[in-house]
């Protein structure tokens, strides 16, 4: 859906899908060169016309592949991963307010909406510099994506405010501006201002783009058990990996169109030592029940040592689509 407010061109992405369900891909939409899609009204002020609020939908992730291929000095672990956005999306909204501050309000009482919050984190860095608005900020956050689960909700909403901000106080940073700051927030930031289908390494920052992921529907299922990001790569440290991706057979599969070559090409090394019963239950019983190929998800490392997330991890799936019977 496209709305032209006061001149100006403003897109939202629909629809907004909840879990459990087959989740369509926007990665076509992600590739049109807008780093986020939003929508937002203005309003005539004493300075003139000037927006009073915009709304970002801010997409999911999902990885297709995750191999970790050594560590830096600094602890950090280098990544080779295949990046995804998908159709699953949380909405910010931010406003101009009167008075001065920055205000985070969540749908879900769980998200913690103070200092903590990367939307907080996201909107005091932009402000920083680029310098804080006239006016009061407030930023809500209708949460879609769920937390805990690999999926980049919190990444997502950084994005998103990064993008809202950029756009409501016409600052007119461009994307690359926009990934650097997001950088500072989280190594997944910088694809969720671009979504699409990108191949990400170091440690989630060199990003290459690639053919879109072929039509299909991924389906994602989250347990309740999980374990910490720190602790799954220390238990790698120890261990290390018995299988690794192929990930250049995956990009050749992406640009071949070979979904069922990709599907069955895709692996995580953090599902070696995540000894998660749960996750192999549902894994095995996606596949039994057709999918194409079925993969645990888990996060990248975030980008400040000391700020180490506990996190659930889900499992998602392939599956082919259907072609229409004709009439």
């Amino acid at each position: 859906m496209v709305q032209y407010v006061q001149g100006k061109r403003f897109c939202r992405l629909q629809p907004k899908p909840t879990l459990p369900v087959w989740l369509p891909l926007c990665a076509r939409q992600a590739r049109k060169g807008l780093p986020l899609w939003y929508t937002g009204h203005t309003v005539i002020g004493n300075g003139g016309l000037r927006m009073k609020s915009i709304v970002v939908d801010a997409p999911a992730k999902i990885n297709l592949s995750l191999d970790i291929t050594g560590i830096r000095e600094n602890g950090y672990h280098n990544i080779d991963t295949v990046m995804q956005s998908v159709g699953l999306c949380d909405t910010v909204t931010i406003s101009r307010m009167s008075g001065q501050g920055l205000y985070i309000s969540c749908n879900q009482p769980r998200i913690p909406c103070d200092e903590t919050n990367y939307a907080h984190i996201a909107a005091s860095r932009f402000f920083e510099r680029f310098g804080r608005p006239d006016t009061a900020i407030s930023i809500d956050i209708q949460k879609r994506i769920p937390s805990e689960a690999g999926l980049a909700g919190g990444s997502a909403d950084a994005a998103g405010v990064l993008v809202g901000l950029n756009g409501l106080l016409d600052v007119g940073a461009d994307v690359e501006t926009l990934c650097g700051l997001g950088l500072t927030v989280g190594a997944d930031v910088p694809f969720c201002i671009m979504g699409g289908t990108r191949r990400a390494r170091g440690v989630g920052e060199e990003f290459s783009i690639l053919p879109a992921l072929p039509p299909c529907h991924i389906l994602i299922a989250k347990p309740a058990a999980g374990i910490s990001t720190a602790e799954s790569y220390r238990r790698y440290d120890r261990s290390g990996a018995r299988r690794r991706p192929d990930t250049d057979r995956l990009v050749h599969c992406l640009e071949q169109a070979d979904l069922q070559g990709l599907a069955k090409g895709m692996y995580n090394v953090l599902s070696e030592v995540a000894e998660l019963p749960a996750i192999e239950e549902i894994r095995a019983v996606m596949l039994a029940c057709g999918a194409l190929g079925a993969m645990m998800l888990s996060l990248i490392h975030i980008s400040e040592p000391t700020r180490q997330a506990e996190i659930s991890y889900a499992v998602f799936c392939l599956k082919k689509k259907k072609k229409k019977k004709k009439k």
